[in-house]
């Protein structure tokens, strides 16, 4: 009993920690870190969604710039970019 009282306390903690304003600025912060050193150029997202459910995530307002003055077009700009996701099992094989 103790063993399931521990797993439904540590998930709704989990659930709340990912739910959470501080969290979401964190991972936000860390998206747009993590692009702009993939990519060479300064990337930034306005806001971001993820679908849990649907193994999705939509990142909004993303803008990225390279080296030009501030008052050049950015190199990429997008309202709204969808990631979705596919579990793919390595013990199908296909023929």
């Amino acid at each position: 009993m103790v063993l399931v009282t521990s797993i439904a306390v540590i998930g709704v903690a989990g659930y709340l920690v990912l739910r959470s304003p501080r969290f979401h600025e964190y991972l936000l912060a860390q998206i747009e870190k993590q692009a702009s050193e993939a990519t060479g150029a300064e990337v930034r997202v306005q806001n971001f969604a993820l679908h849990f459910s649907r193994l999705a995530a939509d990142a909004y307002g993303i803008t990225a710039r390279g080296n030009q003055p501030a008052s050049a077009h950015p190199l990429v700009q997008a309202e709204q970019l969808r990631i979705r996701l596919r579990i793919v099992s390595v013990l199908t094989q296909k023929g």
